[in-house]
């Protein structure tokens, strides 16, 4: 760069939402910092999720120090605890006392949010994060548990350097899972054609035994002795200028500074007991305040008790983060119950509209928009998608209105602009596009789109200088900005005869795919097939250059391109865009070839429209030899009331038998419908036929355990090598169970002892199974067994240590209810605490949390056990979801269950 510094430039774009991000990673010559510039950019007239962290790795040893100002953390959940004293007195800040727990993400708020650093004291240095105020709301600690749930994870790692901790930077406030939307702490959309650009300082300090605080000009430290006050400044720069101090914002004292980059200041100054300190470096150059660092934050943490979620806007509010995290099926149930509250609320009548247009049923979106609009002319959201719709219909005029009317509104002006000028684009206007292209630019003449189209129509109107200047325009914001390498080869092509554009990222072909997609929207057809003409070979770019030809009367490079799409095989395709819609629907109309169908069903399905991409596999009927086609439809249908996945699974197997998936899923089918000697046939072949093959070797344990074979499903799984997964236990929890029933059956056979040393091994976390033993693991199952085998062998000592031991975890552990809170019941009925248990079973009723265990657990008590079996055929033993987003199950269930009839 001119002025030095040496920067590197990285980019790609994120298919879910289709925005695109660059990040400048730049370092200045003459400072201890580098910066991280990033311009995300939402290229969609669509509202999309807005979720972006940035993380950073660090090492956990060294009397580590987590130097983050706020008063409270949130989790994903969005629940806030104290920050950095927890209720057990812990300061959370230092990594040494997160000795307790599991794995831990704490974003910290109710701060300054503008800096976060790291400090090792035993090395007295740190790692500093600074970025301005506002522009990363989010500030994340994440830490492995310092069990061996989390130091299996260390093990993975390529250095030796010891257990590591994430610090991570948002735009928002945490990484929000979906029940924090029942918090302040909601989901948040990007939105139409928006531009976001934002950079964040990184930068060592040292010898400073802390930070308190931070930005560009350097890292400061205050530590208060007694009557004394020590000050530490560590700079990023050269600086020459002066530092002051104030006692309750009077003027005390004045040194001066000239310093090196990373040459440290200090001083000790006598302690003006009971009086705010001030600190200031320069003319305002870093700023502390002991008075705004103690200032209380008013950010509500918590939502009203009685806030109605089943009203019609705690409905649509609902549906709206549905929505803000892709889930448009949750989000249609959302807003279509709210309708059915209020058929006539309006912001959930444009959400329907948008949520029809996303799955390209225009007309839909039509009606929804319409009604909107019959409420309030001047809706703006209602008009963008009134106008979005009837664009995709060819129905320019209302198309034109829709945008007209939402542009009078400002949130929606340059999204309404942009549209505007695609659409005089698409009638080749040249005067009227470059009028709405000119007024974008006029509120920000740096503006992506805006940019992109003033260069498409200059080049038109051959104005090649104003053309250049306005990609250069694009280059000073976006580097690596694709487009502009295809625009200067359009209008100067040189010796080339065909584009070559430099893109490097991982699936090439979705990138070209972008760009086509970008000048197919304003009709630029000669610039889109150019564009694909140079992508790497895909089904969907020899699709759509087979549309593109169709439409420019080239039937016989139609028709090659169509038969050249439909000869690629169909591995990895997978079309989600909303254009690929229309170019499928054309080539169905061209050939018969099965793969069409499936592709458009595919989309369907991405769009969650379940019932039409149904519908398209059902006509493909058993046309395929492709095995995934099965896959794909077997999963597509499950739950459809009168299938059964058998056929499909089996023909999948036959035709993808060297495919080790084929096996895994047929012998998942026969698990599910308890065909388990069917499914321990095909899964000895499968590990014969596949040796190495460690998911499949889990897979055999499993159905070892469902044929009752215990023995050998530990031994199977002691020869398997499960890889670790954030939140995964599922190989530990076959071993103990493999040993718990192993050890009821010795039970049954009178040998006690054995049935013993067998719950001693279902106490085991062998670490092969991919998970490490956490702090204080829930055995009360393994307690309780014990104790009723102990009975047996007239030991009432150990077995009152070991109830005690279940009624100890019970009481200590966090909050909420279980099946395995059973055993917990039974310990105090033996220990003769009655009025305990029925205390306990009646503040679980007034909690009214997981009331099905609880009716199951008094039918029990009751020895009603009729009602019991009714009850056992709703609870779910399932677990799902990931770490930071569980589906809450009681996967213990079917133990317990066992155990009631047992004992």
């Amino acid at each position: 760069n001119d002025d030095g510094s040496v920067s590197c430039f990285l980019s790609a774009t994120e298919l879910l939402t289709r925005t695109r991000w660059e990040t400048e990673v730049n370092l200045m010559k003459d400072k201890a910092y580098f910066t991280t510039k990033t311009t995300w950019h939402n290229p969609t007239p669509l509202m999309q999720p807005y979720y972006q962290w940035v993380n950073g790795g660090f090492q956990a040893n060294g009397d580590l120090e987590f130097c983050f100002p706020g008063s409270n953390w949130i989790g994903h959940d969005g629940k806030a605890s104290a920050w950095p004293i927890d209720q057990n007195g812990r300061n959370l800040a230092f990594y040494k006392q997160n000795n307790f727990g599991g794995s831990k993400s704490y974003h910290v708020v109710n701060g300054v949010n503008d800096f976060y650093a790291a400090y090792w004291h035993e090395s007295d240095f740190g790692s500093v994060h600074y970025s301005p105020y506002g522009e990363k709301l989010g500030r994340k600690i994440f830490l492995w548990s310092q069990d061996r749930s989390g130091g299996i994870w260390e093990d993975l790692l390529t250095d030796d350097d010891g257990q590591y901790v994430e610090f991570q930077s948002g735009r928002l406030f945490n990484q929000a899972a979906s029940s924090s939307t029942a918090t302040p702490f909601k989901h948040f959309g990007f939105e139409p054609y928006a531009v976001d650009i934002f950079t964040e300082y990184w930068f060592p300090v040292k010898n400073t035994k802390g930070v308190r605080k931070a930005n560009q000009v350097g890292a400061l430290n205050v530590e208060k002795d007694g009557n004394k006050i020590n000050i530490y400044f560590c700079p990023t720069e050269k600086i020459n200028d002066n530092i002051k101090i104030y006692f309750d914002g009077q003027f005390a004292k004045e040194f001066p500074l000239d310093l090196k980059v990373l040459e440290n200041w200090q001083i000790s100054i006598d302690n003006n007991l009971n009086q705010k300190l001030k600190i200031i470096i320069g003319d305002n150059k870093l700023i502390y305040s002991e008075e705004d660092e103690l200032k209380v934050f008013d950010r509500p943490l918590q939502s009203p008790d009685d806030f109605d979620w089943q009203s019609v806007y705690g409905l649509y509010l609902d549906g709206l983060n549905w929505t803000f995290q892709n889930n448009r099926i949750n989000a249609m149930k959302s807003f279509e119950k709210c309708l059915a509250k209020d058929p006539n609320y309006a912001p959930a009548l444009n959400q329907m509209a948008a949520l029809y247009y996303r799955r390209g049923n225009f007309d839909k979106a039509v009606e929804f928009a319409a009604k909107s609009l019959s409420i309030n002319t001047y809706d703006p959201e209602a008009n963008f998608i009134f106008g979005l719709a009837h664009k995709k219909a060819e129905n320019l005029p209302n198309a034109q209105d829709g945008f007209a009317v939402a542009s009078l509104t400002p949130s929606y002006r340059n999204a309404s602009f942009i549209e505007m000028c695609k659409l005089f684009l698409l009638k080749n206007d040249m005067i009227n596009a470059k009028y709405y292209a000119n007024k974008v630019l006029g509120s920000n003449k740096n503006d992506i789109e805006g940019n992109k189209l003033m260069a498409v129509i200059c080049r038109k109107e051959n104005k090649f200088t104003e053309a250049f200047n306005h990609l250069l325009t694009l280059e000073e914001t976006t580097k690596l900005n694709h487009f502009t390498e295809v625009e200067r080869w359009l209008i100067n092509p040189g010796t080339d005869s065909e584009l070559n554009i430099s893109i490097k990222s991982e699936l090439p072909h979705e990138s070209y795919l972008e760009l086509a997609c970008w000048y197919q929207e304003i009709g630029d057809i000669n610039a889109a097939e150019e564009v694909l003409k140079s992508s790497p070979d895909y089904a969907l770019v020899q699709l759509n250059l087979a549309y593109l030809n169709y439409l420019s009367g080239k039937t016989a490079e139609s028709e090659k391109q169509l038969q050249k799409a439909v000869d690629e095989p169909a591995d990895f395709v997978f079309p989600f865009r909303l254009e690929d819609k229309k170019i499928l629907e054309w080539a169905i109309e061209h050939s018969d070839n099965w793969k069409l169908k499936y592709y458009l069903g595919l989309l369907h399905w991405s769009f969650g429209d379940h019932i039409r991409a149904r519908e398209l596999f059902s006509d493909i009927q058993r046309q395929p030899e492709d095995p995934y086609f099965y896959f794909a439809k077997s999963l597509l249908f499950s739950g459809e009331e009168g299938y059964s996945p058998e056929e499909d699974l089996t023909i999948a197997h036959n035709s993808g038998y060297k495919d080790w998936r084929s096996y895994d899923k047929l012998i998942d089918y026969y698990l599910r419908t308890n065909q388990t000697k069917k499914a321990l046939e095909f899964a000895k072949e499968a590990i014969r036929k596949f040796p190495s093959n460690n998911t499949l070797k889990y897979v055999y344990s499993k159905c070892l355990m469902a044929e009752g074979q215990y023995a050998d499903a530990r031994k199977a799984l002691m020869k398997t090598i499960i890889l670790p997964s954030e939140g995964a236990r599922y190989g530990r929890t076959t071993y103990r169970q493999a040993c718990i029933m192993e050890s009821l059956r010795l039970y049954k056979r009178g040998q006690y002892k054995s049935a013993i040393g067998l719950i001693s091994q279902s106490r085991l976390w062998p670490e092969n199974l991919g998970a490490g033993k956490p702090y204080n693991p829930d055995e009360r199952i393994e307690d309780f067994l014990e104790g009723k085998y102990r009975e047996k062998l007239g030991q009432p000592n150990i077995v009152e240590k070991l109830y005690h031991n279940i009624i100890e975890f019970t009481e200590g552990k966090p909050s909420g209810y279980s099946s395995t809170d059973y055993l917990y019941v039974l310990a105090l009925k033996y220990l003769k605490q009655f009025d305990k248990a029925d205390d306990f079973l009646n503040d679980w009723e007034k909690n009214k949390s997981n009331n099905s265990i609880l009716e199951w657990i008094k039918s029990i008590l009751n020895n009603n056990f009729n009602k019991s079996t009714e009850i056992e055929s709703l609870i779910n033993t399932q677990t799902g979801g990931t770490p930071w987003d569980p589906k809450y199950a009681d996967s213990e269930f079917e133990i317990i269950k066992i155990i009631s009839k047992t004992f």
